[in-house]
């Protein structure tokens, strides 16, 4: 018998709450519906504190207030893998704040972690061996199997153990400040907003750059297509056609509805939109490469200083044997080579890292920056 708690009424909610209030730990974990919707919304939500594990339906209509103010509540510690995918849904989905969060996947990169999956830190630090087999599963259909239950329990079971093995660790390594500084900074700069669709999106699509100009106007017709189609019947695209057999589509142009049966795809698209695909790949217009998005532009010496940031991060990195985007990534060191502050307190200002980062990699930042302008002189 499984030794978990599916959580779909308000009365079990309810008594769960009891249990999550009292415990100095609130492990969590979310399943969302991004593998088969185009709007993605939040589907499960898996916890374990002391003594429970459970899985909530937030599908159901609950009140998950209680459980909202339990993420604000500082005396209790919250504790991901991979925090930022799951705080950024919670956050859009349900508003939630948080406070006091441990993330494991952060501090394993902190401690220069090879592996850094919740499979391989649950089998390095608790001897077991996580199940795969549900991973792209339809988290939205209801009801839900067994076997989806069973997977989705285990994301949260192992990491109160987890975080136990590897908070000493970090404190041994001297990591203790910069690792809970860092995981409060990215809590709180995480945003839920939603981002304006990009117009420009098919172009990122891999291969689009290879293709002919008729072809690359062909390609963004039958892509236009695809994005409303997917809005509209709130469909993840690729489950209507997927990228290369669009670009098969814009080499080979279909003449007909019947042509479409050459083409690997979802039949009711077909239907639905052949008339409208047959008249968009008649009148694409071509797409010269010089008309496609440029890339961002430095200001004058911009570049130049980014490069020399550049350098002296690699520099740390090799040195901490931490991946160069633990150090400071680099729309951050863009934005330092733009705006070149010329204090620890102006670094500061800018918002752009936690303090412990501005204090130890402010001085080498600032001397960089004051080379590169006697160097311009």
């Amino acid at each position: 018998m499984a030794d978990y708690v599916y959580i779909d009424t308000q009365e079990a909610l309810d008594s769960a709450m009891d249990r999550i209030e009292s415990s100095p730990y609130l492990a969590l974990d979310t399943e969302s519906s991004s593998f088969y919707t185009y709007f993605n919304e939040l589907c499960l939500l898996q916890f374990s504190c002391k003594g429970m594990h459970g899985i909530v339906d937030p599908l159901a209509g609950l009140n998950l207030d209680r459980m909202g103010k339990a993420m604000e509540n500082p005396d209790i510690e919250k504790i991901f893998h991979a925090a930022a995918s799951d705080i950024v849904e919670l956050k859009r989905d349900l508003g939630w704040k948080f406070q006091n969060v441990f993330d494991t996947f952060l501090a394993c990169k902190y401690m220069g972690f090879e592996a850094c999956s919740l499979s391989a830190l649950a089998h390095h630090y608790c001897g077991v061996t996580l199940e795969k087999g549900e991973q792209k599963s339809n988290w939205k259909q209801r009801p839900l199997t067994r076997s989806q239950l069973d997977y989705a329990h285990l994301d949260t079971r192992y990491l109160a153990e987890i975080r136990d093995h590897m908070h000493p660790e970090l404190k041994r390594m001297g990591l203790e400040s910069e690792y809970y500084q860092e995981i409060e900074f990215q809590v709180a700069t995480l945003s839920a907003d939603v981002k304006e669709k990009d117009p420009n999106a098919f172009a990122k699509v891999n291969g689009v750059q290879k293709l002919s100009a008729p072809e690359r106007g062909r390609f963004k017709a039958i892509y236009e297509i695809r994005e409303e189609e997917a809005a509209a019947q709130n469909i993840a695209p690729f489950r209507l056609i997927n990228n290369h057999e669009m670009i098969r589509m814009a080499r080979n142009v279909p003449t007909s509805a019947g042509d479409f049966k050459r083409f690997k795809g979802h039949p009711r698209f077909f239907a639905r939109r052949s008339e409208d695909l047959l008249q968009a790949l008649k009148d694409a217009q071509p797409i010269e490469k010089n008309r496609l998005p440029a890339p961002p532009v430095f200001e004058p010496g911009t570049e130049e200083l980014f490069k020399s940031l550049k350098g002296w991060r690699t520099t740390v990195s090799d040195q901490r044997q931490l991946e160069s985007g633990m150090i400071l990534n680099n729309r951050v060191l863009k934005e330092i080579a733009r705006q070149r502050p010329t204090s620890i307190d102006q670094l500061k200002s800018m918002e752009l890292m936690t303090d412990w980062k501005a204090e130890n990699y402010g001085p080498a930042i600032l001397k960089t920056i004051q080379a590169a302008e006697n160097s311009s002189d």
